[in-house]
């Protein structure tokens, strides 16, 4: 039977494996060294003219160590390798048969290199078919395409997929027509015995926010692409950060990047890494607040500023009620409007004047892009051993990508030189349209100012109707 036909990313596997193999291996400078993997294995010999098979096909001519007992065999005079079809024979001197062949048969140790590649036997794209003609007695030949091309080609037997591709048109009374298309793509399972695959692509892009009342949220537009493997995982696109280093290095982002992680794990000692980089969704705020005696709610949150309305980035909060955290759904304690950004509180937690309650989340501030570079890493000596662990994070504003504004020089030159104070780091929005033609005027006069403990010469608007 025909072998079957592997994925393309199975492959890949082979070729990755056969470069690393040529990066690490030495140049030959003698038999059973060579460009290839190592191999090492015991076949039995019961005569002195033997086809003996291999289990690699790729095999490097140079590399072959072959010996029985304590004897070497030479190439060519007691073996030799086939071509590409991994078989050995062994053409044995009498001598050396007398000497080495007993009443039971010999092992053989065999030695060599072989390159990683899996190939069919035969590629063809056309195979011929013959259409014998009854009336005439002659026979055609016609040629035909050897096999359809299937997704399992592509994907191979071991990844399952299921998406949709949408298309269609839009026309109506004072509108243009207008063409849309839709493409959502979900894949998971094997790419190989140790490396799994998680992916979910689209490209669209739903303004929509799940609705905070039930405990476990279904995000509409996420997409991403996670491998993962017994040792190592890697995510790409949209991921949630939770970095964890003690009881207060502890960090939980919604993040669009990459994530990489490698754990290691023995009887002695073991160990977590974790690094990404990537680009902050929104911006983080907290909000203290005393509860309302019979008041459930809504409380509105706030941002840093203390900017309200404010558009909570789905799964992101974290409530507190004296230090206790809260769970969310319409069955648990909490629910939250996340494009109004009010939390409201269930029977099953009565509010009282008396309640302390602490809310953490992120949400849309989009007044310049932010980035996130972080790392962590833990490490520790058996159970009930030391430990060591550490974690670096750097989350920031880009000065030199601004969203929704445009900054001139001199706009940045007040950015530069206003440090921490938010009042200094502003500038007058006040237009002059001349004498007489405007209902406001500019007067110099003196203002107190309390955090300075005196008064300063400044600027005022006075209504002039």
């Amino acid at each position: 039977m025909p072998e079957p036909q592997r994925s393309v990313f199975a492959r890949l596997r082979p070729v990755v494996t056969l470069l690393t193999a040529i990066m690490t291996v030495p140049a030959p400078e003698s038999p059973g060294q060579g460009a290839g993997i190592p191999f090492d294995t015991l076949l039995t010999v019961s005569s002195c003219d033997t086809l003996l098979s291999l289990p690699h096909r790729f095999i490097d001519p140079a590399s072959f160590v072959l010996g029985i007992d304590s004897v070497k065999l030479s190439f060519p005079r007691d073996f030799t390798p086939g071509t590409g079809d991994g078989s050995l024979r062994l053409h044995l001197p009498d001598s050396v048969c007398r000497s080495l062949m007993g009443p039971s048969p010999a092992a053989l140790n065999v030695r060599y290199r072989y390159l990683p590649f899996s190939f069919r036997p035969e590629y063809t794209l056309r195979v011929p078919v013959a259409l014998p003609d009854t009336a005439t007695g002659r026979v055609d030949t016609m040629y035909r395409t050897a096999s359809d091309f299937t997704s399992e080609d592509f994907f191979g037997s071991r990844l399952s997929r299921s998406g949709s591709l949408i298309r269609g048109i839009e026309a109506g009374t004072n509108r243009d027509l207008t063409l849309n298309s839709g493409f959502r793509l979900q894949m998971s399972g094997k790419l190989t015995d140790d490396l799994e695959l998680l992916a979910a692509l689209t490209d669209e892009n739903t303004p929509l926010q799940p609705e905070g009342t039930t405990e476990t949220l279904q995000e509409l537009d996420r997409v991403f692409i996670e491998l993962r493997s017994p040792r190592a995982a890697a995510t790409v696109g949209d991921l949630s950060l939770g970095f964890s280093s003690g009881r207060f290095g502890r960090l939980t982002r919604k993040l669009r990047g990459a994530l990489a992680s490698y754990s290691d794990s023995g009887r002695d000692a073991g160990g977590v890494v974790e690094a990404g980089g990537a680009s902050v969704r929104g911006k983080y705020s907290r909000n203290e607040f005393p509860g309302t005696d019979a008041v459930q709610g809504p409380y509105r949150l706030q941002g840093r500023n203390n900017e309200t309305p404010v558009i909570v980035i789905a799964g992101t909060e974290h409530v507190y009620i004296d230090g206790a955290e809260m769970a969310r759904g319409q069955l648990n304690d909490y629910t939250i409007d996340y494009g109004l950004g009010e939390i409201t509180f269930t029977s099953r937690r009565r509010i009282t004047f008396a309640s302390r309650i602490v809310v953490e989340f992120e949400y849309t501030d989009r007044r310049y892009s932010r980035d996130l570079l972080g790392g962590r890493g833990n490490f520790a000596a058996g159970a009930g051993g030391w430990g060591i662990g550490g974690m670096i994070v750097q989350e920031r504003d880009d000065p030199d990508s601004p969203v929704d504004i445009q900054l001139s020089g001199a706009d940045r030159a007040v950015l530069s030189s206003a440090g921490d104070s938010q009042v200094m780091a502003s500038r007058s929005g006040v237009d002059s349209v001349g004498p007489g033609n405007g209902k406001y005027e500019l007067r110099d006069t003196l203002v107190f100012f309390p955090a300075e403990g005196g008064y300063r010469d400044t600027t005022v608007l006075v209504f002039n109707p």
